[in-house]
Formats: structure tokens, sequence, C-alpha cells
């Protein structure tokens, strides 16, 4: 495809995707595409002459400026698509990039820049479905929060770990690492930010008090040693019914579910621990959601029925095991409609729907279906 033809499929893309701006785009698309067919004609009808002459420079130096002409628009209709989706994506040191959701998941991803040994242990990139307009939440290893704006997140239109860079609204401290990462809601407001710790810690914090603790720059948490944040969600959106439950899955395949609401003020145990293991991951089950989804660390996913999947009154207690050998690697409620893509360790990315898995009506019927045979270390649902 050459590069006349993508820009202008990109920017038919941002027309379908903001509503908004589209009578707008579709406008400047159409005389763009116009006055481009002018200059080929012309450009045609005098090749030849000027090849002749030797003075065929001038011909490529027109082709250059009509790509910088595409460049300048394709960024002045990006600033303005806030529906521009993307998968932010950072390691625990800080650099990060996003990727467009429209050139995913035909690219290999790179990740011949990251350490191979730290690619070891379980979510050593974090992933997040965002936008280009919106926010990024990020909790470190101190509990400091801090907001990252997409636009000031470099956008890689090449999937390619090589175009990743330090963030520079990120300043890590020494020995400081980022833990868990989320979206923030765009369109109607959270009641509470919720985290996990890989020892099972759950707080819950109302939306308006999160809010001026970042204003103050207090962190969310103070982590004990050898914990940190594990999953951070905002939730209890209206679109989403309202406050929902908690569910935490652990490393060896446990599994405990609680309402949100009946997390203590200053926090509460989520989920006891066995010796030798700790949380994998957590979401929110919104009242509105029809399906929970569990994938493992080896491509496995199990999708079973809401109503199949009965939660404590309160946090802690005893916890349920999810099929012998399933060892998660993370979990979310939705619908079957939408989607989630994953990455390997050996850098694939991989989109699979939801709707692939057979939908189990309880827990203990549920069976993992192999939707990708590579070993995981994230994942995002969209």
């Amino acid at each position: 495809m050459d590069f006349l033809t993508r820009d202008l499929n990109w920017l038919l893309t941002e027309a379908r995707n903001d509503p908004a701006v589209a009578a707008q785009i579709i406008e400047a698309l159409a005389g763009r595409v116009e006055a481009l067919q002018t200059q080929a004609d012309a450009a045609r009808a005098e090749s030849l002459v000027l090849r002749r002459s030797g003075q065929h420079q001038i011909y490529l130096d027109q082709i250059q400026r009509l790509k910088t002409d595409l460049r300048d628009l394709r960024g002045h209709v990006s600033a303005r698509g806030a529906n521009a989706a993307t998968i932010t994506m950072l390691t625990s040191g800080g650099v990060g990039l996003q990727l467009p959701r429209l050139l995913l998941p035909t690219s290999i991803f790179s990740l011949a820049n990251i350490n191979r040994e730290g690619l070891r242990e379980a979510q050593p990139i974090h992933w997040a479905a965002s936008s280009r307009l919106g926010q990024v939440l990020v909790i470190t290893s101190t509990g400091r929060v801090v907001l990252l704006n997409g636009l000031a997140l470099p956008l890689s239109e090449q999937s390619d770990w090589a175009e990743a860079r330090p963030i520079s609204q990120l300043t890590l401290r020494k020995g400081e690492r980022v833990e868990a990462m989320c979206a923030v809601p765009e369109q109607d407001e959270a009641k509470m930010l919720v985290m996990v710790t890989r020892q099972g810690l759950a707080k819950a914090i109302p939306w308006s008090l999160f809010e001026a603790m970042l204003a103050g720059g207090q962190p969310m948490v103070s982590p004990k040693e050898g914990d940190g944040a594990v999953w951070v969600g905002a939730c209890g959106r209206a679109e989403a019914g309202g406050l929902g439950d908690l569910m935490i899955v652990t490393r060896n395949g446990r599994w405990l579910r609680f309402p949100i609401a009946s997390i203590e003020p200053g926090g509460s145990v989520g989920i006891p621990l066995q010796i030798g293991d700790e949380v994998a991951s957590a979401t929110e089950i919104a009242p509105n959601a029809p399906f929970i989804f569990v994938l493992g660390n080896e491509g496995g996913l199990i999708t079973v029925a809401n109503a199949g999947v009965q939660g404590n009154k309160r946090p802690g207690g005893k916890t349920g095991a999810l099929p012998k050998g399933f060892l998660p690697l993370g979990c979310a409620a939705g619908a079957r409609s939408q989607s989630f893509m994953a990455l390997s360790l050996d850098g694939n990315i991989s989109q699979s729907p939801f709707t692939r898995a057979i939908a189990a009506a309880t827990l203990a019927e549920a069976r993992p279906l192999n939707l990708i045979h590579q070993r995981l270390c994230a994942w995002a649902v969209f």
C-alpha cells in the first residue's frame, strides 16, 4: 500500500470514529483528493519532459511537498479525534508509547530492546485500552498516582517498540517503578478508584476524595515491603450500572468475589493467600456485565455467565478454585461482543473475540479454550 492510499484510509477511519467532525474531515479529504489528482495529472504530463531535460529532481521535490502536506493534514485531524482508539503500553521503568488499535494486531511487536530476563515475570509491560485525548492513571511502587495525557505519549504507527520513549510526565524517583495502570473514564464520572495489591489488600477511594489526594500529592497507599499495586480501576461508572463487585484471581488459580461497597475505608484484606501465592489480577464486575472472562498465562480463556460466579458478602473468607492447572494472567467482565489483545513473551500481538470461547452457566462447568498457543505477559480488553 503506497503512502497516499494509507493516509487517505486513515482519514476515512478518523471520520468514522469522530462523527462530530466527520463532515469537515470528509470535505477536506475530498478537496485534497481532487487537488492531488490534478497535480498528479500535471506531473505525469511533465514527467517525460523533466526527465529528458535532466530536471527530474523537481518532480521528486514536488512529491516530497505532497507528503509533507498530507502529514500536516493528518496531524490536524488526529488532534481533533477524541475517539482515536489506542493501546497504551508502559514498562515498569516508565518507558512507553501508544499504538493505534486500527494497526493491531496485523504487525509483530518487537521486544528486542527489553531485557529478556525481565520478561519472566507476569505483566512486565502494562497495557490499557485508551484514546489519544484521554488520560491514563499510573500507580507506582511508592503508592504515588500520576495522570498521563494521551496526546503527550509517543504514538507509534509502525507497531515497533523501538519508538518507545521515557514518558516526560512520569518522572520516577530512584528505585521507583510502575506497578499498575488503567484508562480514566472520559464521558461519565466513576464513583470509586479501586486498587488491589500483590498480597491481597483491596482499597477503594471515592472519586472526589481521590481527586483531592491527587491534587495534594498524597499516595494512594503506603505499600509494605515486597508488596505493591497489581491492579487499579475506575469503578462505578453510570453506563455500567453503578458500583459492582470486585473479583480477584491469584497466580495459583484461586479466586474471590465481593461487593466493592463492602471494602473498609482504610482498606481490607480482599483475598486470603496461601503460602507462595500472590494476586495475579482483579476486575470490577459491573451490575450489567453479562459475562466474566479469565485469561490464562498460556493463552487459555474461561467464559462464564455472571450469575454463575457466586460471591461473598464482604472481603476475605473462603476462596474458590479455577480449573486444575489453569494459571490466570488476568480477568475481566463485560459482553461477549468485546475482544481482547494479548502480548506474548515472543513479542506477538494477537486479537481474539470473546465469542470464540463457549460460555458456561457456572464456574464449576467452565473449561478453558486454548485461543493463543504462546506464553503471555499482558492483555487489554476493549
